[in-house]
C-alpha cells in the first residue's frame, strides 16, 4: 500500500520544480507529524462538502494577507487646504432663509367682533377658554358704591408677599407634555404695539414671559401700571387696581392653568424689590417693584393673552347682588411681553 502525500507550498518564483523545493516540502511533511508547536490538525469539512479520508495539518500561525487593506486617511491639519476634488461649503456663504410665515406678525391686528364685545359690562363670553373658567357663572354688574380716594396710604396697606402663597417661584412641570389641539380655536388678541421685529414668536423652542404689574409700572410707554388697594375703588386710570382677593384668585388661576396644560409647559415667579435694591441691579425693569412674570412658549403669547383678557375674580364684599359678582381685572389693560434677556417684544 502506497502512501500519497500532498504538499501545497506556494512560493512567488514562476521556475520548475527544484531539488531545494522538494526538500522543503519533505522537511515541511516531518515537522507536520513531528512538532504540534508549529502545525496543528484541520477541521474537517461537514457532511455536505468534499471530507478528505487522511489527516490534515495547517500552519498555526496565520498566513499573510495578499491584499491589504489601504491605511486610514489622516487627518489633515486645522485650517489646511483641502483638494480641489473635495466637495466643500461654507456657513456662513449660505443664503439665510426662514421656514415660518410671519407675514401676519408685522400687522396690527384689528379689534374682532368677539373683543368688541369683551369691551362692553353686559357682554358675556362666547366660547370656555379654560376648564376653570365658568361661564354660566357671569351675571351682571350691580351698580354699587366705592372709595373713590385712590392714593389713600391706609386703603393700599397690604403685603402683596404675604397674600401670594409659598413658593412663590414654580419651574416647568416635568414630564412636558404637549398642549391640546383645541387651541388653534382661541382666538390671538389684538396687538397694541410691536416694539421689535417679531422674527422669533412663532420658533417652537422660544420662551417668552407677560409681565403682570402688581405694584408700580413697567418702563414701557403704553403699558398699564398697577395699583394695590384692600378695597375696591373708583379710579378713570388705566391702572391695574389689586386687592387680596383678586390677587389670591389669580394666583389660583395660574396654578390651574400649570395644571391644565393648555398651553404647554408654564413657569411663573412672583419678583419683589425694595427702593435701595432697585437702584443698585442692572435689570430691563428698573421702574417695577412687584411683577409676576409669567414663561411660556412664545408661539402660544397671543392666545394666553386672551385667556388672561377673560379672567375673573370673584367680588364676595357687597352682598346687595344676588350672585357673587365677576370682575375682570385685566379689562383694557395693555402688558408687555418680553423676551429670555427680558427686552420687551410687544404690547397687548
Amino acid at each position: 500500500m502506497s502512501i500519497e502525500i500532498i504538499v501545497h507550498h506556494f512560493t512567488k518564483s514562476k521556475d520548475d520544480l527544484t531539488p531545494q523545493v522538494m526538500q522543503s516540502a519533505r522537511a515541511i511533511v516531518q515537522t507536520s507529524v513531528l512538532d504540534s508547536t508549529v502545525w496543528r490538525a484541520a477541521k474537517r469539512f461537514t457532511p455536505y462538502y468534499y471530507k478528505p479520508k487522511a489527516n490534515s495539518f495547517e500552519w498555526r500561525c496565520i498566513p499573510p494577507k495578499v491584499h491589504l487593506q489601504p491605511p486610514p486617511c489622516s487627518l489633515e491639519d486645522w485650517d489646511s487646504s483641502l483638494p480641489s476634488l473635495v466637495p466643500s461649503f461654507y456657513l456662513f456663504r449660505t443664503d439665510e432663509f426662514e421656514s415660518t410665515d410671519f407675514s401676519k406678525l408685522f400687522l396690527i391686528h384689528k379689534s374682532t367682533s368677539y373683543h368688541q364685545s369683551t369691551l362692553s359690562t353686559s357682554s358675556i363670553p362666547f366660547r370656555r377658554f379654560a376648564a376653570d373658567l365658568d361661564t354660566n357663572l357671569v351675571t351682571r354688574v350691580y351698580k354699587r358704591a366705592r372709595v373713590t380716594n385712590v392714593d389713600d396710604e391706609s386703603n393700599s396697606n397690604f403685603s402683596i408677599f404675604q397674600t401670594i402663597p409659598l413658593p412663590h417661584y414654580l419651574e416647568v412641570p416635568f414630564p412636558t407634555r404637549p398642549p391640546p389641539k383645541g387651541i388653534d380655536q382661541i382666538p390671538d388678541f389684538p396687538i397694541a404695539c410691536c416694539i421689535i421685529p417679531l422674527v422669533r414668536i412663532h420658533l417652537p423652542y422660544s420662551r417668552a414671559a407677560w409681565v403682570i404689574p402688581l405694584r408700580g409700572s413697567v418702563p414701557v410707554k403704553g403699558a398699564s401700571a398697577a395699583q394695590p388697594c384692600k378695597t375696591p375703588i373708583r379710579s378713570s386710570s388705566s391702572a391695574i387696581i389689586w386687592n387680596e382677593s383678586a390677587l389670591s384668585q389669580f394666583w389660583a388661576f395660574l396654578l390651574q392653568q400649570r395644571v391644565n396644560n393648555h398651553f404647554g409647559p408654564l413657569s411663573f415667579a412672583y419678583i419683589y424689590a425694595s427702593p435701595s435694591q432697585k437702584q443698585k441691579c442692572n435689570s430691563e425693569l428698573p421702574g417695577l417693584l412687584e411683577y409676576i412674570k409669567i414663561y411660556h412658549d412664545t408661539r402660544y403669547a397671543l392666545k394666553f393673552r386672551t385667556v388672561l383678557d377673560c379672567f375673573r375674580w370673584t367680588n364676595r364684599t357687597f352682598q346687595r347682588s344676588p350672585a357673587p359678582a365677576l370682575e375682570r381685572i385685566f379689562k383694557g389693560k395693555k402688558l408687555v411681553l418680553v423676551d429670555e434677556t427680558c427686552q420687551p417684544i410687544l404690547l397687548a
